[in-house]
């Protein structure tokens, strides 16, 4: 649940959103060496366009969001794993059953996050 808030600002860097998240990453894998990293993208956010704050700030994620990518595919100790899509209606925004308030995920968000990354896991 890394990012969103700090995008939530107009003068938010993209840039700097994924490197804190990388710095994270790396902080993680350095306590924990052996340790399953998975990364997923910053959740979309907002129910509808018009909302322009959640609009903005989702815009940032989505920038955010390759840079992640790319960092993750440069690193194969680490599973990316991007179910975005799923995570949106026929409109392309978040319903809100699956986060009320248009930034965090609701119960049902959160077993939909399970949900996904579950068969990712090691056993």
């Amino acid at each position: 649940m890394i990012g969103t808030n700090n995008n939530s600002s107009k003068d938010t860097n993209p840039a700097n959103v994924a490197a804190a998240i990388e710095k994270i990453v790396a902080l993680v894998r350095a306590k924990q060496p052996d340790a399953q990293l998975i990364l997923h993208p910053i959740f979309p956010r907002g129910a509808s366009a018009n909302s322009s704050r959640h609009a903005d700030a989702r815009v940032r994620n989505d920038k955010t969001n390759a840079l992640l990518k790319t960092f993750a595919d440069a690193h194969p100790e680490i599973k990316w794993i991007d179910f975005n899509d799923k995570m949106v209606d026929s409109t392309g925004w978040v319903p809100r059953t699956i986060m009320a308030d248009e930034i965090h995920p609701t119960d049902a968000g959160y077993d939909f996050w399970m949900d996904a990354i579950l068969p990712h896991l090691k056993k």
